[in-house]
């Protein structure tokens, strides 16, 4: 077996630096046909637009991290819905979340193993899927909708608004369309809290233990916030602070869109400083 496979969340061509024995098989969720056309002729525009400023390294180190992202939702995704005794309706929304996963993670592998592109990949995405996985389905559900899917969302929008060239702006339009309707993702978040009736405790305690994965999935490590930025900026730099600034507002999309669905979840971030601290990503630098 080719060591690269018992990675949680790579594929052959991430290069990651560490060891993990528990991979996971997603193949169930993954459609006979599961790649994209649109999303694989996109991936090529912005490749060549990578090639012709020599940031083809920037490039694939942000992919592997789109590819990263993406599979650690599906896996963490595939623990609820493989949990017999949790709710059934959550299941249905959670089955079309990880069909849309798969195939863009599908569609990107696809395209780097054709180009031959080589990646570093985030050790903390990996290390941190690999402790959350085994959390109980609650907490893994509640740090799905409260913190992955809002920094992804963020991510999106980011890309969408801020990138300074079609290619990439086009990147972040197609994005979304792998994401489900925000309102209806919101109802079956707020049914389950109203249901399950969980408190500000629980929600407060979601956050213990994820926070390698929430900071990585947040572009915590300097090689993934130096490739972002070259991303939608066309620049390779090593200047942090530039990097940092042309960031500020990824991070500050974060924040705002985590403390939205707290609040619509009715957690009373005023008595709740130790958690609000933790996910103000705008006011402190994360290298």
């Amino acid at each position: 077996m080719n060591i690269q496979e018992d990675f949680l969340t790579t594929s052959n061509w991430i290069k990651i630096e560490i060891y993990s024995s528990s991979f996971e098989n997603l193949s169930y969720y993954k459609e006979e046909h599961s790649y994209d056309n649109e999303t694989i002729s996109i991936l090529e525009s912005l490749f060549d637009v990578s090639k012709r400023y020599n940031l083809i390294d920037e490039f694939g180190q942000s992919l592997a991290y789109l590819y990263q992202f993406n599979k650690c939702k599906a896996i963490l995704r595939k623990k609820v819905i493989e949990d017999v005794n949790f709710d059934e309706a959550v299941k249905i929304c959670e089955l079309g979340l990880i069909k849309k996963e798969m195939k863009l993670i599908s569609s990107i592998d696809s395209f780097a193993m054709k180009n031959k592109i080589t990646a570093l990949g985030s050790v903390g995405i990996e290390l941190g899927t690999s402790a959350c996985k085994d959390f109980s389905t609650s907490k893994i559900f509640l740090t799905l909708k409260i913190y992955l899917e809002n920094i992804y969302k963020a991510l999106v929008e980011f890309i969408s608004n801020y990138s300074t060239y079609d290619e990439a702006r086009n990147l972040g339009t197609l994005l979304k369309e792998y994401q489900i309707n925000d309102t209806i993702n919101l109802i079956y978040l707020q049914n389950y809290i109203k249901n399950h009736q969980i408190k500000d405790q629980e929600i407060l305690e979601s956050v213990m233990g994820s926070e390698l994965l929430i900071l990585s999935s947040a572009i915590s490590e300097r090689n993934l916030k130096e490739s972002l930025y070259a991303l939608i900026s066309l620049i390779k730099t090593k200047d942090l602070e530039i990097v940092e600034k042309g960031l500020f507002n990824f991070y500050k999309m974060i924040d705002t869109m985590i403390e939205n669905t707290l609040n619509k979840i009715g957690f009373d971030l005023n008595n709740s400083k130790e958690l609000v601290s933790r996910i103000k990503f705008a006011s402190r630098k994360l290298c």
